[in-house]
């Protein structure tokens, strides 16, 4: 009886072993993929193999529980410090993640043509509203290192090729860990010898990255200050097209254009604005385009932050346009853009390229972001960066840091 207790613990202390490797090379992946170079994302493909390959639910769930939870910990970071609660934070951080991890565990089958025959609805699902609302770290944006340009068609070959390799690694590999480090060791070579194309050609535009310090009260001297230094270095850059972060210009008013309406005559600001109704309740996080003739609201953002922003069942909620300007017709340009949160998710960049754009415009402020933790500036790079190739367009990236 004490030998069959003995086995019985060192059984459940293997079990828990194992699991706990799989979930920490789950955080691997997600760090590794998302907070390093944009190529390195390619490492993401390990969550497509390991839905098609990996023969146990418990398995899979913990591998993409630490893919996930890696890959989004920034959030936890932004709503600390915008509620002040940390508790607010992890539970705003988790609860997506749970939701992101279910759809594949749910769908996931334990018969392997099963699972090959869900494989493309169940990504459709992640992508789509509502749940592609939620879902960023998606790897079918790895579709523009091999079809840089495809577009949609680059999308579906790219998964159609994991879907036929996985069938000559499943039945002829019984050993996944055979599969699993020839992956790695054929992403490697990939990575040794890809290069990306130059896509950001076009010499009109150029994203103005700064680091300015901001304040939710932000007094109305601080942001003139501001607006001079933006038109101060404006006016020495060569550029045609200058794009300035989220939010650049604050609580945006009329009164505003009064200074930067001495903008160069032959030069454009597109700026990142918050624009509030008259009762100060709700509002619009915008970008506007501006020059010597004016301003206008060129884009109203698609899908703000869910619940730190967007509370559709409150009065003081900034405004969502979920299925409205996918793109803006501007200067000869169909331009795609994103603004912060947005560059995260798949949603967004999915309707866009419904309408062909020419250039992607993605701009973030991260003056909350007080230490060196890199992680939404890196995601967000490496994720415009992605869908830009796929597209086949140039893409400018501006942030406040």
């Amino acid at each position: 009886m004490l030998y069959n207790l003995s086995s019985e613990m060192k059984m459940t202390i293997q079990d828990v072993l194992q699991k706990s490797i799989i979930f920490i090379l789950g955080i691997a992946l997600g760090y590794i993929s998302w907070d390093f170079s944009m190529e390195a994302s390619l490492f993401s493909v390990y969550t497509l193999f390991a839905y098609l390959l990996i023969d146990k639910r418990m398995t899979l769930g913990l591998l993409l529980a630490g893919y996930y939870l890696t890959s989004t910990r920034g959030m936890i970071q932004n709503v600390t410090y915008f509620y002040d609660n940390s508790f607010v934070a992890v539970l705003l951080w988790i609860l997506p993640n749970i939701l992101l991890v279910a759809v594949w565990v749910l769908v996931w089958h334990k018969k392997y043509t099963v699972r090959l025959i869900l494989f493309l609805p169940m990504l459709t699902i992640l992508s789509l509203p509502p749940i592609g609302y939620i879902s960023g770290a998606n790897p079918i944006v790895i579709a523009g290192i091999f079809f840089e340009g495809y577009k949609f068609l680059g999308i579906f070959m790219y998964l159609i090729i994991i879907m036929l390799l996985s069938v000559p690694l499943y039945y002829l590999f019984p050993n996944k860990k055979v599969v699993w480090g020839g992956l790695f060791v054929v992403i490697l070579i990939i990575l040794g010898v890809y290069k990306p194309s130059i896509i950001d050609d076009d010499k009109e535009f150029y994203a103005l990255n700064t680091k300015y310090s901001y304040t939710p009260d932000a007094k109305q001297f601080e942001k003139h200050r501001r607006n001079k230094e933006f038109l101060s270095v404006i006016h020495k850059l060569p550029y045609e097209k200058i794009v300035l972060y989220e939010n650049a210009l604050g609580d945006f008013a009329e009164s505003d254009m009064n200074l930067l309406r001495n903008i160069d005559h032959n030069k454009t600001l597109y700026a990142g604005a918050n624009i509030y109704d008259r009762d100060k309740i709700r509002n619009d996080n915008v970008l506007l385009k501006i020059n010597t003739q004016g301003y206008k609201i060129l884009y109203k953002q698609r899908v703000p932050v869910p619940i730190e922003m967007w509370r559709p069942f409150m009065d003081e909620r900034t405004r969502a346009y979920i299925f409205d300007n996918p793109v803006v017709e501007d200067d000869g340009e169909r331009m795609a853009v994103f603004i912060c949160y947005e560059m995260f998710i798949s949603y967004t960049y999915l309707h866009s390229m419904l309408y062909d754009p020419t250039v992607l415009i993605g701009i973030s402020n991260l003056w909350w972001s007080r230490d060196r933790d890199d992680t939404f500036m890196f995601m967000q790079r490496n994720t415009i960066h992605l869908w830009a190739l796929l597209m086949g367009v140039p893409f400018y990236y501006s942030y406040n840091r």
